[in-house]
């Protein structure tokens, strides 16, 4: 724990419970005029609501890309946040707040839409973020909910094991009829699930997403067929290659790791791990570890862009690297399951910036308001972005 931190947290405490001496009001003063977000966080301080808003709101600020900003490239403007400066203030004020609150937490209650108040006092409502939630569809018709409870189910000879989030498929001995036999796992919006084949191949699959795969792979191949996004994590098999299919296009690894998407009608697909071969528009190519593939309007390219953008999502932050507002917003709008609209002028601006899917949408708002020229509107799952006048 940092010492200092816990030293003015102690003071903040007695500070608001009238119990400092002249002493430690000066040496508190001293910190809140240090910097002037030690002296906004102080003042916050003194609503319990406001405290909460503020540790999520930092809390929300993506620290594992070690940097945070938001590039408009049409005015070639760079905004920054000192991020060590920022987890300093978060860190006091979660223990100021652990201390103080101790014996009386401030709940949000929530209903079962996903709608909540707004603490931050600027919008109408509040939407939370997204779940562990997907439904898994088998052979027979059956459907079967998947959500953060643990449960298992049984099909023939196979078990279905439902724990927090992922889904395990398990059988024993190999039945060959089970090859014909496809299950078919569909995330929603404002949902994202993990499902463990039985060949022990990973797959995590974001919202708005689904994905396709026979309940056993048979001898020669295991193939599966994805709609949105998801990463693989491929167990090893020489044997057997690994083949992710989309429309015409076919992605071919034996055990490796690689991130696939498929959301505007194209197919991207990033490797991070290992080699994957793409077979498009009678086209074959190999990948190396930080290459992308992409397949639009029947043309098949490849760019060497890094890793992060594509991983960015599984890691559980966003990451925009120079997108426009629309392609970001589209991002959020499956995450949280919102209606976009758009006021003129601001679609095609370009910006930069990293931020955690923990955050509720309305703290999402605030912080690219804060770092941006966009402001925004929400009320219920409809969201309004516009240029700030």
């Amino acid at each position: 724990m940092d010492r200092e931190s816990f030293g003015i947290a102690v003071l903040i405490v007695k500070f608001l419970r009238n119990q400092s001496d002249g002493a430690e009001d000066r040496q508190l003063q001293q910190w809140c005029e240090k910097h002037r977000l030690h002296q906004e966080m102080m003042e916050s301080f003194k609503d319990a609501q406001g405290v909460e808003k503020d540790i999520r709101f930092l809390s929300s600020i993506d620290a594992d890309a070690a940097w945070l900003k938001l590039q408009e490239r049409s005015r070639e403007k760079t905004f920054k946040i000192n991020i060590r400066l920022v987890a300093s203030i978060a860190l006091t004020l979660c223990i100021a707040i652990s201390i103080y609150f101790y014996f009386s937490p401030f709940v949000q209650k929530q209903n079962d839409t996903g709608i909540i108040a707004d603490k931050t006092k600027q919008y109408k409502n509040d939407v939370l973020p997204g779940t562990n939630q997907a439904k898994l569809f088998l052979a027979n018709g059956d459907v079967f909910p998947l959500g953060e409870e643990e449960r298992s189910y049984q099909y023939d000879n196979v078990v279905l094991e439902d724990r927090n989030g992922e889904v395990v498929y398990s059988s024993s001995p190999r039945y060959t009829s089970f090859a014909n036999k496809v299950h078919s796992l569909t995330v929603p919006k404002s949902g994202t699930y993990r499902i463990v084949l039985e060949d022990g191949t990973k797959v995590w699959v974001n919202a708005f997403s689904s994905i396709e795969f026979p309940v056993q792979f048979g001898e020669n191949e295991r193939r599966v067929a994805v709609s949105g996004e998801a990463f693989f994590e491929v167990a090893k098999d020489a044997d057997r290659p690994f083949k992710v299919a989309y429309k015409g296009s076919l992605i071919t690894a034996l055990g490796t790791s690689f991130n696939v998407n498929t959301y505007n009608d194209k197919l991207v697909t990033t490797l991070t791990e290992g080699a994957i071969k793409v077979n498009a528009v009678g086209t074959e190519k190999m990948l190396s570890p930080g290459q992308t593939a992409e397949v639009k309007e029947q043309m098949l390219s490849i760019k060497d862009i890094g890793i992060e953008k594509a991983t960015a999502w599984k890691k559980g932050y966003f990451y925009f690297d120079g997108e426009d507002a629309s392609q970001i917003m589209e991002e959020i709008a499956r995450w949280y399951d919102l209606q976009v609209t758009y006021g003129p002028g601001i679609r095609n601006k370009k910006y930069r910036g990293g931020i955690k899917r923990s955050a509720t949408l309305a703290e999402v708002c605030e912080m690219l308001t804060l770092i941006s020229d966009m402001k925004f509107e929400i009320d219920g799952r409809n969201l309004y972005v516009k240029e700030t006048d």
